[in-house]
């Protein structure tokens, strides 16, 4: 198909389309959506056997059920005209050969970053891993296991540092009140981000395998290339085995299931340790990748323990990690029926779109954590507000410049926030301010302030600025008796719960 072919081949329901990538789950394309005129992503599902729908069905299914911040987003789906399947018939859809995802589009993935600044700085490094790990516990508490996590299915918007999880091509529902073995292939997953069972050929795993997937992407942002590069499976499996500790148990169950030559190898004792493959690593990024990689599943940790590690603390916030209230089963699981059955299936699905949203909000809130307030100060701004807001954003970088109970001070730098936002009142600007100082202090640290206030923040783990310093910038218990943040249930919803007091 040329560009131009390409380019008009959903018009006039969407122009200006370009193919931006291929792989073994569908071809994807960037495209203007005419009804909104936003560029979206497009990615072709086919039709064409038993195989084909089954994949479809899955996939619309599984993206139906997720609602997250960190989990790219499916708005509708759309026929070969580029007409929604809603305003399609049973008998269109019988006859169909394919079928568009229409998603939400990100103008970067991890991969391209990587490729073009090679390893990351640690505060980014802990940004994208925080998000990645928040994805996957959502994900995993539906009962879904992604199976390719791996840098160019982690979208990323240069812009704001959001990241989504997605191409949920391969993903499969995995309901633990059932066994799996036998029904799941180990043929899944890009071969330097295989999990080790995998490697080994089982049918019997959940979404640890995405946990170890997430660890080899840890580490390549902090090394600017691939932890494990093999060749083939062989190779992949002996490159892990020179790098991850095993107990002499582990090592007894594993000795009969691998080639002579590779098990001769680590007896010998060839390899390199893991940690000596970084230059200064920060001991607890080394704690918590050993933890992501270790060769036994049943001992790797869970997302929402990694999540809850002293290294990610900066953004640790389990009020705003979500998980799933009313995860897929094995009832949802796509069966081995006739593909006009599976077509009426999907049908469905696509029928039900519109109702398929559900609240972000499903992790257990107390009480403590939000008051009841008059619908007049119940705007609270969260992270993604202020970063996709057009204006610049307010950086404190002179805060230290200033003496702290400076009355001068105080009120200029109330009226300058409720004048540059046109807020209505220095309380709103407050408000806003407070929300953008946390962010400010979340993604860059506390080395702005005096030594006094480094210890009052650090010793709260840097999760929300201190009560003593916010009074001796704006008033003793100004902000207790004249500032009523509205953490409402309805606020939590991300994306990384950076804001919330």
């Amino acid at each position: 198909m040329s560009e131009e072919d390409i380019s008009d081949f959903l018009a006039p329901h969407f122009t200006d389309t370009k193919l931006i990538g291929t792989g073994g789950s569908g071809t994807v394309y960037s495209s203007i959506d005419c009804e909104t005129n936003q560029r979206v992503a497009l990615k072709r599902l086919l039709l064409r056997d038993q195989t084909n729908c089954q994949a479809a069905l899955r996939e619309i299914k599984i993206l139906k059920k997720l609602e997250h911040d960190n989990v790219v987003k499916l708005t509708k789906v759309v026929d070969s005209e580029g007409l929604p399947v809603q305003e399609s018939s049973l008998e269109d859809i019988n006859g169909a050969s394919e079928l568009f995802l229409v998603e939400e589009l990100l103008d970067s993935d991890l991969h391209q970053i990587l490729q073009s600044n090679g390893k990351l700085r640690e505060d980014y490094v802990k940004l994208f891993l925080y998000q990645i790990l928040r994805g996957l516990k959502y994900i995993h508490s539906a009962n879904i296991a992604h199976r390719d996590v791996k840098p160019s299915n982690i979208l990323v918007d240069s812009k704001t540092l959001l990241l989504s999880v997605g191409d949920f091509g391969r993903s499969r529902i995995i309901d633990p009140a059932y066994s799996h073995s036998g029904y799941l292939t180990h043929r899944v997953s890009t071969l330097w981000y295989k999990a080790p069972e995998l490697l080994l050929n089982s049918s019997l795993y959940d979404g640890s395998v995405d946990i170890w997937a997430a660890g080899c992407v840890f580490a390549e942002m902090l090394l600017g290339k691939p932890l494990f590069e093999g060749k083939h499976e062989i190779e992949q499996l002996e490159v892990i085995l020179d790098s991850v500790s095993l107990t002499e148990e582990e090592w007894s169950d594993l000795k009969p299931q691998i080639p002579e030559k590779t098990a001769s190898n680590r007896e010998k004792g060839q390899g390199i340790p893991l940690g000596s493959k970084f230059t200064r690593m920060d001991i607890q990024a080394l704690d918590l990748l050993v933890k992501m990689l270790q060769f036994n599943p049943q001992n790797r940790i869970s997302a929402e323990e990694a999540l809850a590690h002293p290294y990610l603390r900066q953004y640790s916030f389990p009020c705003d990690e979500p998980t799933c209230l009313e995860p897929l089963h094995i009832e949802d699981e796509v069966g081995d029926f006739d593909q006009d059955i599976l077509k009426g299936w999907i049908f469905d699905e696509c029928l039900s779109l519109d109702d398929s949203v559900e609240p972000l909000i499903h992790g257990e809130v107390s009480e403590d954590a939000f008051v009841e307030t008059p619908d007049c100060c119940n705007e609270v701004l969260s992270l993604k507000d202020l970063m996709a807001d057009s204006a610049d954003p307010i950086i404190l970088d002179d805060i230290e410049a200033h003496p702290l109970n400076g009355e001068c001070y105080k009120e200029n730098l109330r009226d300058d926030v409720t004048e540059q936002l046109g807020l209505e009142s220095r309380k709103e600007g407050l408000d806003t301010l407070a929300a953008a100082f946390k962010i400010q202090m979340s993604l860059q640290g506390a080395g702005r302030l005096k030594d006094q206030d480094k210890t009052i923040i650090e010793g709260q783990n840097a999760s929300m600025p201190s009560s003593v310093f916010l009074d001796s910038v704006f008033g003793q218990s100004y902000l207790r008796e004249n500032v009523n943040f509205a953490c409402k249930k309805n606020v939590f919803n991300g994306p990384f719960g950076l804001c919330y007091f």
